[in-house]
């Protein structure tokens, strides 16, 4: 590793995903997705992003976060091409500008007549399902591959029964129905989004995601019986019992999370297509828990400066445990989508296209 390389960033190229040869010989192709940023390059824009946005009182905070979205995306690449993304940081601005003004009259008027923050948050519960499809619809309208925009044609309706109905009953079993719920959501946030006029289509259950809760469930036990263990073995020891149990403990948390994220996002995406062509993740829990826990150390460490390259390594760890079997070459089907888009025109999404920062 040379000096200039950190933890996580000793490949100088990604590594190419695995080529299913039966699907190729069948007259389908496996495509490993790659993200090619760097830790130090990434650092740079970072570090500006943060010292701009404080100077300016957080008015760049919006170019930031455009700035930080076309890195992400111009370096995350699929069969020879990257993905582009086109919003307009003034547009962020004027989403960000409308939020804080809300803000500023709810804090101002609840001051002033408590009784109004009862009225705000039930306006903001009506609201929050707007707010959701305009913000993916506005992250998916300037997200690009190949010259042709990504859509997302999510309704209201569907929005408030996936954002507020699932987690209220979720909630009122106690807790029993969150594998539902969260199943109803990433459903309805995944199968609303499209490839020029070619919709995503998302088969998975319900069922599925309760075995992962299960799965991360018996994980945070084992975490939870481990710290146990051994606040149990050195109580002679006095504080160093405490101690040792809460570092188990803290260290156990990153692979309890990294095994519920890393289920969810394999069965999600295993289980979702564009027209034929099929996604396929195979993120591995414990390979993710230590990402995040070396990550964690490192950015704490350093008080915060490794962050741009933990961003980074995860990443890159996503991109190359991702592929999408194609049924036929890739180009084609790229070039029918772009002969769709220009039959049936351009929506006219630029008048209202404004990001509500969600």
């Amino acid at each position: 590793m040379t000096s200039s390389q950190q933890p996580g960033e000793d490949r100088a190229a990604p590594v190419a995903a695995p080529v299913d040869e039966g699907a190729e010989a069948a007259g389908s192709r496996t495509l490993g997705f790659s993200f090619t940023g760097r830790g130090p390059d990434y650092f740079r824009i970072w570090i500006t992003n943060i010292a701009l946005s404080i100077l300016t009182l957080g008015v760049y905070s919006a170019w930031a976060k455009v700035r930080t979205r076309r890195y992400f995306h111009g370096h995350t690449r699929l069969d020879g091409a990257s993905f582009a993304y086109t919003a307009d940081p003034v547009k962020v601005l004027a989403g960000r500008t409308i939020a804080a003004a809300v803000l500023t009259v709810y804090v101002v008027t609840s001051f002033f007549e408590p009784a109004f923050e009862g009225v705000f948050w039930l306006l903001f519960l009506f609201a929050l399902p707007s707010l959701v499809v305009r913000a993916h619809r506005f992250s998916a309208h300037h997200t690009r591959y190949r010259g042709l925009r990504f859509g997302f044609d999510g309704a209201y309706g569907e929005a408030a029964r996936a954002f507020i109905l699932g987690p209220t009953v979720a909630m009122l079993s106690l807790g029993t129905l969150i594998p539902w719920s969260e199943c109803r959501r990433q459903r309805f946030v995944l199968g609303s989004f499209s490839f020029g006029t070619t919709g995503f289509t998302t088969e998975v259950g319900a069922r599925t995601f309760y075995k992962v809760y299960a799965k991360s469930g018996a994980v945070a036990a084992l975490v939870v019986a481990v710290s146990i263990a051994i606040g149990v073995l050195t109580t002679t020891v006095g504080e160093v019992a405490l101690a040792g149990a809460a570092l188990a403990l803290s260290a156990g948390v990153p692979f309890v999370v990294a095994t519920l994220r890393a289920g969810l996002t394999n069965e999600l995406w295993n289980g979702t297509r564009v027209d034929t062509h099929r996604f396929r993740s195979t993120l591995s829990a414990p390979e993710l828990g230590w990402i995040y826990l070396s990550n964690l150390v490192a950015t704490m460490l350093t008080l915060g400066l490794y962050y741009p390259f933990a961003r980074v390594r995860i990443a890159r760890y996503r991109a190359e445990h991702m592929t999408v079997t194609t049924d036929g070459d890739l180009d084609e089907f790229v070039a029918a989508a772009h002969d769709d888009v220009a039959a049936t025109g351009e929506e006219m999404s630029d008048l209202f296209d404004i990001d509500i920062g969600i």
